[in-house]
C-alpha cells in the first residue's frame, strides 16, 4: 500500500449524493453508504457494485471507498455479502430488551445473535428473538451456531467458551483478567482470536477450543483471514494522545511467520479486513477516519520482497 497512490485520489461529492473517484484518466461514482430499512443509524455499507469497481482499480494503488461519517471511526467487517462499516446500530427485537448484547453476525449460519437479559438470541427479520441458549451472561459475543459454539467476555475479566443445543450445555473459561476483550472466532470456528488492553500499547491473542492460548504479541483492530489460516492487524505507535503511525502485518498461524503488509508515511492503517476471496483489504485511515481498499499480495510483495 504506497501513500503515493492514495494521494493521487482526488474526492468531490454529487448533488445526486455520489462520491466520485479520479485517478488520472480514470474517474467513476460510488454511490455513498446505504442504510438498511429497518435499522437505526450506523448500519452504513458499501454496494457490493461500489465494491467490485474498487477491486478492479485497486491495482493502481489504494482506493477510497468512504469518507468519515460522525465521531466514531468506521470497523469494517463483511456480513451477509456486503462489506459493512458498522454494526447496524439496532435491531428491532433488541430494542425493547432491558440488557441488550452487541449483535453480531454469524456466516456459518447466514444470521445475527445477541445476548439479551442473560440469554443468547438469534435476531430474526421480523423483531422475534429466538432464544438459543441460557445463562449466558456476556455482552461482548460472538457465535457459531452450527457447531453449537459461543464465545463471550463475562464479569469483566474472563473469556468464556459456551457449548450449547445438542453437543451438550457446559462452560470453559478459556482467559481470565480484566484486559481481554473482542473475543471472535475464526470462520471454520477452530480458534478465538482475543484482544487485550494494556498499557502502551494493545496485544492480540489465539486460543484453542481446548483452551491453549498463543500469545501473538503487540496488535491492534484484528480480524481473520477467510481460510482461518491466520490474521491481520495494525501495529501502532501513539503519543499518548492519538495515534502516530500504523501499518499492517499478516500471521500465518502454522508457519508463525509475519508478513507486513505495508510500509507508508502517508496513512496510518488499521481495522483491517481481508475480503472473502482473500486477495484485497479494507482497512481504515487513522489520521483522517477514510476507509480504503487495496490488492492484499500486492501490498506484501511490495514490502518484503
Amino acid at each position: 500500500m504506497r501513500s503515493a497512490g492514495a494521494d493521487a485520489w482526488s474526492t468531490c461529492r454529487t448533488a445526486a449524493g455520489f462520491v466520485v473517484l479520479v485517478m488520472g484518466a480514470l474517474s467513476y461514482s460510488l454511490p455513498v453508504l446505504a442504510q438498511e430499512p429497518g435499522t437505526a443509524a450506523g448500519a452504513a455499507m458499501v454496494e457490493p457494485a461500489a465494491l467490485e469497481r474498487a477491486v478492479d482499480a485497486s491495482a493502481r494503488g489504494p482506493v477510497l471507498l468512504a469518507e468519515r461519517s460522525g465521531q466514531k471511526l468506521a470497523d469494517p467487517f463483511f456480513a451477509e455479502g456486503k462489506l459493512r462499516l458498522a454494526v447496524p446500530g439496532a435491531f428491532r427485537g433488541l430494542a425493547r430488551v432491558e440488557k441488550p448484547g452487541h449483535p453480531v453476525f454469524d456466516p456459518g449460519s447466514d444470521a445475527w445473535f445477541a445476548s439479551a437479559n442473560g440469554q443468547l438470541v438469534r435476531l430474526e427479520a421480523d423483531g422475534r428473538l429466538v432464544v438459543v441458549a441460557d445463562d449466558f451472561q456476556g455482552l461482548d459475543v460472538d457465535v457459531r451456531y452450527a457447531q453449537g459454539l459461543a464465545v463471550s467476555r463475562e464479569g469483566g475479566e474472563r473469556i468464556v467458551l459456551h457449548r450449547f443445543g445438542s453437543w451438550g450445555d457446559s462452560r470453559t473459561t478459556l482467559l481470565t483478567g480484566d484486559g481481554f476483550f473482542y473475543p471472535r472466532f475464526s470462520p471454520d470456528g477452530s480458534r478465538i482470536l482475543v484482544a487485550e488492553s494494556r498499557t502502551g500499547g494493545g496485544r492480540l491473542w489465539v486460543t484453542d477450543l481446548d483452551g491453549a492460548t498463543w500469545d501473538v504479541g503487540q496488535g491492534y483492530g484484528a480480524s481473520w483471514l477467510p481460510d482461518s489460516s491466520g490474521i491481520v492487524f495494525a501495529r501502532t505507535t501513539n503519543d499518548s494522545v492519538r495515534i502516530t503511525s500504523a501499518e499492517l502485518w499478516k500471521l500465518d498461524l502454522a508457519s508463525g511467520k509475519e508478513t507486513r503488509l505495508s510500509d507508508t508515511t502517508g496513512l496510518a492503517e488499521i481495522e483491517p479486513v481481508v475480503t472473502p476471496d482473500g486477495r484485497h483489504v479494507v482497512f481504515v485511515d487513522a489520521f483522517t477516519g477514510k476507509v480504503f481498499l487495496s490488492r492484499l499480495s500486492a501490498a506484501a510483495q511490495e514490502v518484503t520482497q
